[in-house]
């Protein structure tokens, strides 16, 4: 069993007991810790749990939305692997095969079988219902993994989609899922805030990157109409949406899963009209990819 974490995400040199309450004794018998502190620990539990049950629901409102252009997705190499088997078919039949076009052919095949088993395998980790897992993680592979599965949407919405890996390899500790689906969800509030703008203004930016002072960033900047000034400081609030006509994660919810790993969502406008919104992680010491 791992040592727990301690708040600046390091582990703690001496590990407590779990505290098990039983509802048949006083609370003041509770050998662990004090009635209080048995009372805030298993509040705490009953949060996290209730916190992992929201975000399993909004990761299935996430994939719903998004099933059109996943489908599209999976059907355009899906769609080569079927033209190019076709091809080397009708070239075999008709005794006209030549060897190097035909491993050229069948190159393509593979390189479409390869991408369509990513995509398959990126939207198992998607529906699969688990515990989160936090492991050493390269937000630009984030970021990386996540750009095919929004292309579709982006097209739909007439956005253009940019991606920029400006990161230095170094490594946050985070749950890989939770975090793709933050900034997922961070994507689609971007290109939905542009849905009534102008054509050639509909541009969103997905950026992996290290800030100075060596923390990892994941940037979403749109070119929406931005938030309100006099809303902005309540975004992350419960309850709270921008969004009409779908759920997402939500920004409260996205800014939780961000700071449990000790990091920071911020949001704020840009110069050029639109919204950055940023997600900051902590290295991981000495990791690098």
């Amino acid at each position: 069993m791992g040592r727990p974490r301690t708040q600046g995400g390091g582990t703690s040199g001496v590990t407590k007991p779990a505290c098990v309450v039983n509802t048949e004794r006083p609370r003041e018998s509770c050998p662990c810790v004090p009635a209080q502190g048995c009372e805030e620990l298993s509040g705490a539990t009953e949060v996290s749990a209730k916190l992992r049950e929201l975000t399993n629901v909004s990761r299935l409102s996430i994939i719903g939305d998004m099933a059109e252009g996943i489908s599209h997705e999976l059907n355009q190499p899906l769609a080569a692997i079927l033209n190019y088997t076709e091809a080397c078919r009708l070239a075999i039949k008709a005794n006209r095969a030549d060897p190097d076009v035909l491993l050229a052919d069948l190159q393509q095949i593979v390189e479409a079988a390869e991408r369509a088993g990513r995509l398959i395998g990126r939207l198992r980790r998607l529906v699969r219902k688990r515990a989160p897992s936090h492991s050493s993680v390269d937000l630009s592979d984030v970021v990386r993994d996540i750009s095919d599965m929004l292309a579709r949407e982006a097209d739909l919405a007439h956005v253009a989609l940019r991606t920029e890996l400006r990161s230095s390899g170094s490594l946050v500790q985070t749950d890989a899922l939770l975090m793709s689906l933050v900034v997922i969800s961070l994507a689609r509030n971007g290109i939905e805030a542009m849905s009534e703008c102008e054509a050639d203004q509909r541009e969103l930016t997905i950026r992996a990157l290290t800030a100075d002072d060596g923390n990892e960033v994941v940037e979403v900047i749109d070119r929406g109409p931005g938030v309100p000034s006099t809303r902005l400081g309540s975004i992350f609030m419960p309850f709270h949406s921008t969004k009409h006509d779908h759920v997402g994660l939500g920004l409260s919810l996205s800014q939780n899963i961000v700071e449990a790993d000790g990091g920071k969502l911020t949001a704020n406008h840009n110069s050029f009209g639109g919204m950055t919104f940023r997600v900051i992680l902590p290295t991981t010491a000495g990791e690098t990819t």
